[in-house]
């Protein structure tokens, strides 16, 4: 009985081993060295296992919390490169969000994408929706991963930020007012025109 009791904890544990695992992932990238058609990286503050059920949320910030600004925008893309072999292809499925968008953006977009190799995370493209440049505060992409061609866990140290197109740091979204922000301008304006009134109301005409 004893063993069989032993027997069936260890089955629990490995079932509990082998749940899913939402990773959330911020990094901050520094817009004015990253480069287009090249893959900006950051490392991670720690490795990552990742394997098949797993969900990532990867934000991707910009140094100071500011905007960019992409004139020409073809492409975006977004995810985690391996520390090491093994290099397979992994299947995700996901969507990328443009938060603090402004200008022709499409503000979200889902795609399935096969990833060979040596990183997982989608490629969108087109990414805008009419000509002119889009903007920009921060990426964040939320996927999953589906299959793996091996059935294994990889190891991911590394965030990505990869983008076709002509990079602006700044741009033209500006920031929404706090609500504690909105009363204080009421409020302020409300002072001005008192002020105002008083000015008039002093105001003496001469015929």
């Amino acid at each position: 009985m004893k063993l069989k009791a032993i027997a069936a904890l260890a089955l629990l544990g490995a079932a509990g081993s082998a749940q899913a695992v939402t990773h959330t992932i911020v990094s901050t990238f520094d817009p004015t060295t990253v480069t287009r058609y090249f893959f900006n990286t950051v490392m991670l503050p720690n490795t990552l296992l990742i394997g098949v059920g797993d969900t990532v949320d990867l934000t991707i910030n910009f140094t100071g919390g500011q905007s960019v600004t992409i004139d020409n925008a073809n492409a975006l893309w977004t995810g985690l490169f391996v520390g090491r072999a093994p290099y397979e292809t992994v299947t995700t499925s996901g969507t990328m969000t443009m938060q603090g968008a402004f200008g022709p953006a499409i503000v979200s977009q889902s795609v399935t994408q096969n990833n060979q190799y040596v990183h997982i995370g989608s490629y969108y493209s087109p990414v805008a929706t009419a000509s002119g440049p889009i903007g920009f505060k921060s990426l964040r992409q939320v996927f999953s991963v589906d299959a793996d061609q091996f059935g294994t866990q990889r190891d991911y140290v590394q965030s990505f930020f990869y983008f076709q197109g002509d990079l602006t740091p700044g741009g033209g979204g500006g920031t929404v007012p706090e609500p504690a922000s909105w009363a204080m301008m009421v409020a302020g304006f409300g002072l001005v025109g008192a002020a105002l009134r008083r000015r008039v109301t002093r105001v003496t005409v001469n015929a």
